[in-house]
């Protein structure tokens, strides 16, 4: 076999640092004038009187449009080496500046040093390492927003800096999994690496993917799509072996990787084992959580990290790691290995015997997520009890307290990864942690309890409060009858204990506890990401006259009250909700306005790819499975889906000569099941995944064409068997076709079932990215119902919307779909309400999102530590029930959202007073532009949005609407 070839001096020599080598950020400090530095931006100056060390740095002063890079120049580096980029920054608030290293040639991003949050107009001084992969010159530039900046906003750098490791001051805390020098040689170089899955990533996969783990050079540029990194899709756990030619002594190893952006999310967990023999595994621990003493990789924004650890103190040839990845990708570029004491090769092999790698990936990820929360709320709590005004005696004993919280963080047990749920907080320990905030809350003058209210739909944090508390907030919601609407407020706890809140309900019909009231505490819950959201909605416990509100000690808690006008008569009601907490009952007014204006059943059609027949796919069980079709048909689902099993699929023996059937067709019990579960939907879609035959006959031939035709026949007479139209039966054929083979199919199978049976709606969701220039136009043009994805068709521009526009003209039906992830982080008001908005503005008829039941692999929403797969959900699932969320109510008050419009325009196509038609016609051709605005496909639920105009527009429909009654 091919030898290693350990690396030792050439390693030490690039981890280490010549204490003579000059600078390579010439000026970095700015002492005088940026001189080394080039710009051609005003926005920023160098100024003499705010510097970091020293007086000297650069200011950047808004105005300024999006992407305006600042001071640049250029460094000279050394192929393959480890570095650390260094800067201060400080920012007034508004800005979030940075200082990147990029390639020269394109500059994509190699590493940025970014501040965390902290206090307005303080510096903060950070270092992140990194590696230079093939380039030999970089570029070090200085931004202080990748978005436009306002007039007057303001950012500051200074002390810029690449540093060789040994370069870093002592007790600096680095970013991206920094050790000033590796643990030993690096024994993996060179040696042979073998896979338990084939890399399927296409971007970065190329023949050389088993070589490249092991050859010592990383990637620069945008992580995934290098072909010097390895990757995965959809595959889960991941095992790489390295043969390391005979047994070692082990110290440590690392695994680079990157995540954070485009669903790629952190590993769960990297599972270490060794082998002398290749048969017999020892599990020598989680790098995942082994690498945190060096830090953990953000979960809010892209970034490269390396797990490394150099506590291992094994031996083995053979080293394999089992990735389990969140967001269903694996990606790295270089894994090392390196070398122990030669004593390690005389103990036994540390660690117990593992079998099975890939069943430890199913139970692991719980454990390794609520240490990687507690580490990571840990983390920002030190640093947030660093950047607050306090004294330092108090800032002492919180110290103390997160000192004590971190001792005992290792010595958690593991919990049952079944019943496990990510609610904050996770464990005592964490309501430890979460508690301290309190104690920083009531610092800022807050007092211990207090309410206030953000947009219901806009991104809340657990620890997120106003600058000071405001009076009390008043509720409203305005509706027609026979709608329901949402309104939420939020709890603040800055006490040093949890508060049980109540809600009581005074003066509105039905108090206090009505029927068309729901009340949710919203939880805190963790997700694949990392990323905790509150977007649950569990009915909140209702007990002596008022509804139960849990709040834990330095927490922010949402109530979300769901509200249903169909009882009500037309009329103004006013009344109160009284929050009980820590001290006196807090008063909330309540006005309720119910319009004249009746909402009947909204015309937009809605399906979600559930797959509820026989026994459930993906999240729906047998157990479950009712409820989710309650949940999904309160909220607007019309159009059911089921797999291909419902329908029959006869073999070529059931077929005459001239191709017909010569007995009618045996149907599986659970199609008549199915629409059974599904009273007044509109339409009934199955998904049949054709192919390029059909009972024993090919595509192209008569025997195919009569067969299927003679198929069709039978589907649409089940139909009126069933008390049904044909045509509510939807066949999806061939799901997102995107090459000539699947639109050739789709075609075949259109002529023959529109020559025979032309009543039956043949769906499509086609993802051509100029659908108007393919080969074979039957395989669009032959369907009832087009369904582009709504990305895909805004990134298709003019041409794709005319040509669309055409195919309405010609009578087919517009849907529109998405199927992006992580669901639970997207924007639940512009990816999930504001698609019904899309829907009216280009003449759509019917919506859909992948998809209510698709958990992610996971078999519970409420842990999705263990879920390795991208979830897209809008609500929380487990095997025995279902609970709502608020992106699937975003999804029903778009869909009424849609029915305003639509009710309008009918208002406006009728003979009515002609001031009042021109008022109508001129709002519906405003209101959809300025809802959506400028078309991002950027869902991130962070990201600051305006997110009043739907229900400002809403609201302007309605009134229009009362007067052209």
């Amino acid at each position: 076999m091919r030898a290693c070839r350990p690396v030792l001096a050439s390693a030490l020599f690039l981890w280490a640092a010549a204490a003579s080598a000059a600078p390579l950020v010439q000026n970095g400090e700015f002492a005088a004038a940026p001189e080394g530095w080039q710009t051609d931006h005003a926005a920023y100056r160098f100024v003499d009187d705010d510097g970091f060390r020293a007086p000297g740095c650069i200011r950047f002063t808004g105005p300024a449009p999006e992407r305006s890079d600042g001071p640049w120049q250029a460094i000279p580096v050394r192929p393959h080496t480890e570095y650390v980029l260094a800067a201060a920054l400080k920012s007034d608030g508004t800005l979030k500046p940075s200082v990147r290293v990029c390639r020269e040639a394109d500059r994509q991003v190699v590493a940025a040093a970014e501040a965390p949050q902290a206090r307005p107009d303080t510096w903060t001084y950070v270092l992140v390492r990194f590696n230079s992969g093939p380039e030999e010159r970089l570029l070090v530039v200085l931004t202080a927003a990748t978005e436009a900046a306002p007039e007057g906003a303001r950012a500051c750098f200074d002390d810029v800096a690449v540093l060789l490791p040994g370069e870093v001051p002592a007790g600096q805390p680095v970013q991206g999994g920094f050790v000033a020098r590796p643990p030993g040689e690096n024994l993996a170089r060179g040696c042979p690496v073998t896979f338990s899955a084939t890399p399927n990533y296409p971007y970065s996969t190329d023949p050389d993917d088993p070589k490249q783990l092991t050859d010592g050079e990383y990637s620069a540029g945008y992580f995934w799509v290098q072909k010097s990194t390895v990757g995965w899709s959809h595959t889960s756990p991941v095992l790489i072996t390295i043969d390391l030619g005979q047994v070692q002594p082990i110290a440590g190893v690392s695994y680079n990787t990157a995540a954070g952006v485009a669903g790629g999310g952190w590993p769960t967990a990297i599972f270490i084992a060794t082998s002398d023999d290749g048969e017999t595994w020892h599990l020598a621990g989680d790098l995942a959580i082994l690498a945190a003493k060096n830090g953990l990789p953000p979960a809010d924004r892209y970034s490269v990290y390396r797990y490394v650890t150099g506590e291992l103190q094994t031996r083995g040839r053979y080293l394999r790691l089992g990735i389990v990845p969140q967001g269903g990708y694996t990606f790295c570029d270089e894994i090392e290995v390196y070398r122990g004491q030669e004593e390690l090769l005389a103990r036994e092999p540390a660690g117990e015997i593992v079998t099975d790698l890939t069943a430890r990936g199913e139970r692991e990820p719980t454990r390794s997520g609520i240490f990687w929360r507690l580490t990571t709320d840990l983390a920002a709590t030190r640093a947030a009890v660093e950047n607050a005004t306090l004294p330092e005696a108090r800032r002492e004993a919180l110290r103390a307290r997160l000192a004590a919280i971190e001792k005992a963080i290792p010595d958690l047990p593991a919990p049952d990864p079944t019943t496990f749920k990510t609610v904050f907080p996770l464990n005592d320990l964490h309501a430890r942690l979460l508690a301290v905030h309190a104690s920083l809350l009531r610092a800022r003058g807050l007092p211990a309890f207090f309410v206030w209210k953000k947009n219901r739909y806009d991104f809340l944090t657990p620890h997120e409060a106003p600058a000071k508390a405001p009076p009390p907030p008043t509720l409203s919601v305005e509706m027609m009858r026979g709608e329901v609407r949402a309104e939420a407020f939020l709890l603040t706890n800055a006490s040093p204990r949890p508060v049980t809140a109540v809600v009581k309900l005074q003066g509105l019909p039905g108090a206090p506890r009505p029927k068309w009231l729901q009340v949710a505490a919203v939880p805190w819950t963790d997700t694949s990401h990392r990323v905790p959201v509150a977007a649950a909605l569990p009915p909140a416990a209702y007990r002596e006259g008022g509804f139960v509100v849990p709040v834990p000690a330095g927490v922010t808690g949402k109530v979300w009250l769901t509200i249903d006008s169909a009882g009500f008569k037309p009329g103004r009601y006013q009344g109160a909700l009284v929050v009980t907490g820590v001290g006196r009952p807090i008063r909330l007014p309540f006005r309720l306005r119910v319009s004249p204006v009746q909402m009947s059943r909204p015309r937009l059609s809605l399906g979600m790819w559930d797959y509820t027949d026989g026994r459930g796919n993906y999240g729906i069980t047998p157990q479950n499975r009712d409820a989710a079709i309650a949940l999904m048909r309160s909220h607007g689902v019309d159009t059911p889906w089921a797999g291909s099993g419902v329908l029959p699929w006869p073999q070529a023996e059931a077929f005459d000569e001239r191709h017909q059937l010569k007995a009618p067709l045996a149907f599986p019990a659970s199609f008549a099941e199915w629409i059974r579960r599904w009273p007044d939907a509109r339409q009934y879609f199955v998904f049949a995944a054709v192919g390029r035959g059909f009972a024993g006959a090919t595509i192209g031939t008569p025997e195919f064409h009569g067969r299927v035709g003679s198929w069709a026949k039978a589907l649409a007479q089940q139909m009126r068997d069933l008390g049904l139209k044909p045509q509510q039966l939807g066949i999806l054929l061939v799901d997102e076709p995107h090459q000539d083979e699947h639109d050739e199919i789709v075609a075949a199978w259109a002529r023959a079932i529109k020559a025979a049976a032309p009543e039956i709606t043949l769906f499509q969701d086609p993802v051509w990215p100029r659908p108007d220039q393919t080969r074979i136009q039957e395989a669009i043009t032959l369907c009832d119902v087009i369904c582009p994805n709504l990305p895909i068709y805004y990134e298709g521009g003019e041409p794709v919307a005319r040509y669309f526009a055409a195919r309405r003209a010609a009578g087919q039906r517009l849907w529109f779909y998405q199927c992006s992830g992580p669901a639970r982080l997207f924007d639940p008001y512009r990816y999930h309400r504001l698609q019904a908005w899309h829907c009216f503005r280009h003449g759509a008829v019917g919506m859909g999102f992948w998809a209510f039941g698709d958990t992610g692999g996971g078999k519970s929403s409420w842990n999705e530590y263990a879920t390795a797969g991208t979830p897209f959900t809008p609500v929380f699932l487990s095997p025995d029930g279902v609970t709502d969320g608020i992106h699937w109510q975003a999804v029903r008050e778009g869909i009424q959202d849609y029915e305003y419009l639509a009710m309008l325009r009918d208002a406006a196509s009728r003979p009515a007073n002609a001031r009042l038609r021109a008022q109508a016609e001129a709002l519906l051709a405003e209101a959809p532009a300025a809802v959506i605005g400028d078309y991002r496909s950027s869902y991130d639920w962070k990201q600051e949005s305006d997110r009043t105009q739907a229900d400002r527009y809403r609201l302007r429909v309605l009134a229009l609407l009362e007067k052209m009654r």
